[in-house]
């Protein structure tokens, strides 16, 4: 099976997409990773379904969140849905997540142009707090949870909310389809923030 092509070269041409997208016309790109990352997946970073709910909070309290929230349908918990009132993603922060997994924009200069670090301590949120974060791979621990989720986000400025649907591709051993699970509608999201159906 060959690898899907990604339509967009750089992640200033999704970023342009993703702000002119709407609920009709969503967009479609590709998980691009460095290749550091494959080793660290295989090393099992994330064995336990737990990790993926400690990644999200850590994200949450990079993007200086006062409030985390973690919401299921129990008792059965096909749903999990982590929102935070934290700055939100812009769009060109959110291509630059989906095209460098591995490739952490935290602890860099870079971080700070696209909002997600100070700009006098690359080190440090926007707000001052320490990062917890480091190379960008906390989105693969939701592959524990679920192969298809939502990033749903919105920054103070941006006058709408962003939404990503993510495929976390994975094949059977003897070459099958990919594994697919059903998405789920996001919430209305308020003046901030992300989150994170899965």
């Amino acid at each position: 099976m060959t690898a899907p092509q990604d339509p967009y070269d750089t992640d200033a041409d999704l970023a342009a997409s993703i702000a002119g997208s709407s609920s009709e016309s969503p967009v479609s790109t590709v998980l691009k990773t460095d290749e550091r990352v494959l080793a660290r997946v295989t090393d099992g970073i994330y064995r336990q379904p737990g990790s993926a709910i400690r990644e999200l909070i850590s994200n949450s309290y990079d993007a200086d969140a006062a409030r985390v929230v973690i919401k299921t349908d129990r008792p059965r918990f096909q749903t999990l849905t982590v929102e935070d009132d934290g700055l939100g993603m812009t769009p060109r922060a959110l291509a630059h997540l989906l095209h460098h997994i591995g490739g952490s924009a935290k602890r860099s200069h870079e971080g700070a142009d696209l909002g997600i670090t100070n700009s006098a301590d690359p080190t440090r949120s926007p707000a001052g707090r320490r990062l917890i974060g480091k190379i960008g791979i906390g989105l693969f621990s939701v592959a524990q949870l679920t192969h298809r989720f939502q990033i749903i986000t919105k920054t103070a400025a941006d006058p709408f909310r962003t939404v990503a649907s993510v495929v976390l591709r994975q094949y059977s051993d003897n070459g099958g389809p990919p594994h697919d699970d059903s998405a789920h509608p996001p919430d209305e999201q308020g003046e901030g923030g992300v989150s994170s159906p899965v």
